[in-house]
């Protein structure tokens, strides 16, 4: 595995494969690990090495689009809508430290794509079946990231997203 000319063994979960788009996103970030030399493509689905930017996010339990958070006697909780409050992205510290316009673009294009990752509802309960619940609404620790820094392109270079009164995110619709 490659960290410009280092070397070192690494686990696929570790590395990504070296494309146009992840080399923008990672570009100067020392922790990024790309593979040394070309795999074939099945090889790298098979190992899941990513060829693309991809959210570090639970999978939803069954086709109700619940996320479960826990599960243990007397308490529960679950994301609604395939939210994930610990939703991660690989190198978005980084990349929102030191965003340019492509890193910019590439972060909306995948905010867009992940949006259900940003911001949701987060509901709790002593019972398995959630009678009884109460309803949180917050930010993934992703999303508060990208609440918090400016990376949205602006004519005085950049600018943080919004926020109502409340803590919603206002979604940020501007064309790169």
């Amino acid at each position: 595995m490659v960290k410009s000319s280092e070397l070192a063994w690494k686990t696929p979960c570790e590395v990504y494969n070296r494309t146009e788009e992840l080399s923008l996103w990672f570009d100067g970030n020392k922790q990024a690990w790309f593979i040394a030399n070309a795999f074939p493509e099945s090889l790298l689905s098979d190992l899941s090495i990513p060829i693309y930017l991809r959210p570090k996010a639970n999978k939803t339990a069954g086709n109700l689009g619940y996320v479960v958070l826990r599960d243990s006697k007397g308490f529960h909780q679950r994301g609604l809508h395939s939210f994930d409050p610990d939703a991660k992205l690989d190198g978005l510290q980084y990349a929102l430290d030191h965003i340019t316009l492509e890193k910019a673009r590439l972060l909306w294009k995948f905010l867009l794509e992940h949006r259900h990752l940003v911001y949701g509802s987060v509901e709790t309960s002593k019972y398995q079946y959630f009678s009884d619940s109460q309803r949180d609404e917050k930010f993934s620790e992703m999303g508060q990231l990208c609440n918090q820094q400016a990376w949205l392109p602006d004519t005085g270079g950049y600018s943080r997203g919004k926020t109502t009164r409340d803590g919603r995110a206002i979604i940020f619709l501007k064309k790169l």
